[in-house]
């Protein structure tokens, strides 16, 4: 029995790992403060009937809340492991500062080259409170990705920044364009900004991607036909497959005109193949 818990900035969630996939997910309030446990966390424990020594799994992007959860289940007795930055994710990385990008990224990485298929690019977006485009290339290596704000910090920012825009949360419904009043205007606006940065994003890696495929001149070669060959020889890269993730991916796979793999508990099966080849250091 394995318990997995991805402790993020708005929520954590658990998943049951009875054998050798996930079974069951919950999603859980953070703590209010550190030292305060919400009720929930107990009950789900005793509704999933787990007691000690069951082993647990964590990871997060949020550091206090996970220690409170951590420190937590080992006063009850279980074991507790805490996977923490990108040594302890079996991704190959081609990034500037490998120590500084968030762990929940590789996982969604991780998960997307495990299953996902082979030789082939991987475009994740995973949309929560922020919302991260991210780029596997043709192979397997994470190359980074973009970091934009999320549908809620959007809102929130437009609300607290300027003295009469209200708050207003994002739908499903797209409305009707131009928008003809302030609700309006600003769900097609965040809209517009999260699935245009998308698109434009994914164009821009491919772009990036095929760019590195295309062979270099040979010393050798004379005259600028050579050069016009190397420029239209074809690519190598193919079109990536789309991964949505993220408490606000169903909204933005409504809208997106791409096809996507929507998969709610990526980050968790990361977790979890990460946790099979986890060692302690």
């Amino acid at each position: 029995m394995l318990v997995l818990a991805d402790v993020g900035n708005s929520r954590i969630k658990w998943a049951l790992v009875p054998r050798s996939k996930i079974e069951k997910t919950v999603a859980l309030p953070l703590p209010d403060e550190l030292t305060v446990i919400p009720d929930t966390w107990a009950t789900q424990i005793h509704a999933w009937q787990l007691t000690p020594p069951t082993q647990w799994v964590i990871a997060s992007t949020n550091p206090n809340p996970a220690l409170t959860l951590e420190t937590w289940l080992a006063k009850q007795g279980f074991m507790v492991r805490h996977l923490k930055d990108y040594r302890d994710v079996p991704v190959r990385l081609d990034l500037d500062f490998p120590e500084r990008v968030g762990i929940d990224r590789l996982l969604n990485a991780l998960a997307a080259i495990h299953h996902g298929p082979p030789g082939q690019p991987k475009l994740i977006v995973d949309a929560g409170s922020a919302v991260t485009v991210d780029w596997v290339d043709a192979e397997d290596k994470f190359c980074g990705g973009a970091i934009l704000p999320g549908f809620r910090l959007m809102s929130e920012s437009l609300h607290h920044y300027t003295a009469r825009l209200p708050l207003v949360k994002p739908t499903h419904l797209l409305p009707i364009l131009p928008p003809r009043n302030t609700e309006a205007a600003i769900q097609a606006g965040m809209l517009a900004a999260i699935i245009g940065a998308i698109v434009w994003l994914r164009k821009k890696y491919l772009q990036s991607s095929r760019s590195r495929a295309i062979p270099k001149p040979s010393p050798l070669s004379q005259g600028t036909s050579a050069a016009a060959s190397n420029l239209d020889a074809p690519s190598h890269v193919i079109e990536p497959v789309c991964f949505l993730t993220g408490g606000d991916a169903p909204l933005l796979e409504a809208h997106l005109d791409l096809p996507v793999t929507l998969w709610p508990e990526m980050t968790l099966e990361g977790l979890y193949l990460a946790s099979r080849s986890y060692r302690i250091r």
